[in-house]
């Protein structure tokens, strides 16, 4: 008989990585990503049908670890469309959005989160208003949802 799988919980953020035909760089970005100082996250790589060696990196990739998710589209969908899949996916409180030919500085995810006091914070609605970090987007904070806002945002294009 076999045992019920437990539900994973919640990482602290999601990082969002739509990608196509990003083989020349997406290696740097993920090990940048995977070296944070925050390890709380996971990192969801919607792969719009590449052409290139993206789609055998990011297996490569998502084997080593649980951290990394990979979604492949059957066909390319367009840029915008690429988008929906992370969203879809996206279970963390907080939210950034990562290209696949860019290097992140290790401490990237951890400062803001661990210093809401530090300089990438500031106050959304007035000075008593929830803090709104500038790396990472909160879920919901000072009545915004950003799923919801993305969702509308996707919907428009």
């Amino acid at each position: 008989m076999a045992r019920p799988e437990k539900p994973t919980p919640s990482p602290t953020a999601s990082i969002g990585m739509p990608v196509y035909n990003g083989e020349k760089y997406i290696r740097e970005a993920l090990d940048s990503l995977l070296a944070q100082t925050l390890a709380d996250f996971e990192l969801i790589v919607s792969d719009n049908a590449s052409t290139d060696g993206t789609d055998a990196i990011c297996l490569e990739y998502a084997a080593r670890g649980s951290r990394i998710r990979h979604v492949r589209q059957s066909e390319s969908r367009g840029a915008t469309a690429n988008f929906q899949p992370v969203l879809d996916k996206a279970r963390g409180e907080y939210f950034m959005w990562a290209a696949a030919d860019d290097r992140w500085d290790g401490a990237w995810l951890g400062c803001p989160c661990e210093t809401p006091r530090s300089r990438f914070w500031r106050p959304v609605g007035g000075a008593a208003a929830t803090p709104l970090c500038l790396r990472l987007l909160r879920a919901t904070s000072a009545g915004h949802d950003w799923r919801a806002a993305w969702q509308t945002r996707l919907s428009q294009q």
